[in-house]
């Protein structure tokens, strides 16, 4: 499961209702902050998901922090793994017995922080499926990748369509073929999300068995939930 949080304001216990209602095992998170992580852990997140990497907070955070949360716990683990003028990617290593799994929690910059810094962060996500990835432990050496967060870009922005068309990720959304999962913007008025801009990204292997987007009061995003399988 992804969402965007909006400011650290989205409802901790909403969100911990879905976790465990859709039995999630690994909950991405976006625009997160210490308030939020509070009101997570009171409601008892970690009871739940256990394990947690967050971003740490920079000055070029996108209205707040990324932090992954995981039922099993991570062979290895890193805050940071991207040179990204945005807010930094934390990235776990999940063993399973089809291979190790690399999971990452994104959200580059948006358009309105300047377009070249809006193309670039989205053409570095591609670097997380990366095989030869720095910051990795050459020993674990990941087969299978799963990037989630808010992208900011839909198939209509040329950069987001050539990292798909490069072949080393692909869209759950668009790999299912029953059409968009809109996710933004999520309000209280009656009108539905318009556009797809979250996304869970996973490498070749990873077969998709479901979508579906859920709300949560107080964010201005759907989340995303998937069911991948190798």
């Amino acid at each position: 499961m992804t969402l965007n949080c909006r400011y650290g304001k989205a409802d901790a216990p909403s969100i911990l209702e879905q976790v465990q209602s859709q039995n999630v095992d690994v909950l991405a998170l976006q625009e997160v902050n210490s308030t939020l992580l509070t009101h997570l852990r009171k409601a008892g997140m970690r009871r739940t998901l256990p394990y947690l990497v967050e971003g740490p907070q920079t000055k070029n955070d996108n209205g707040g922090r990324n932090a992954l949360f995981s039922r099993q716990e991570p062979i290895w683990s890193q805050p940071a793994v991207l040179d990204l003028e945005a807010s930094a990617v934390p990235l776990m290593l999940l063993r399973t017995q089809a291979g190790t799994i690399r999971v990452a929690s994104v959200h580059p910059r948006s358009p309105q922080r300047g377009a070249k810094q809006w193309g670039l962060g989205i053409e570095r996500l591609a670097q997380l499926s990366s095989e030869n990835m720095e910051a990795v432990p050459d020993m674990e050496s990941p087969a299978f990748t799963i990037i989630m967060g808010d992208c900011n870009a839909n198939l209509h922005h040329p950069t987001f369509r050539a990292m798909l068309e490069s072949g080393r990720l692909r869209d759950t959304s668009l790999s299912l073929g029953c059409g968009p999962h809109p996710t933004f913007p999520h309000c209280r008025a009656l009108l539905p999300p318009l556009i797809e801009i979250d996304h869970i990204l996973v490498s070749q292997g990873i077969r998709v068995k479901s979508m579906k987007t859920t709300g949560v009061p107080d964010s201005d995003h759907y989340g995303l939930l998937t069911e991948l399988c190798i």
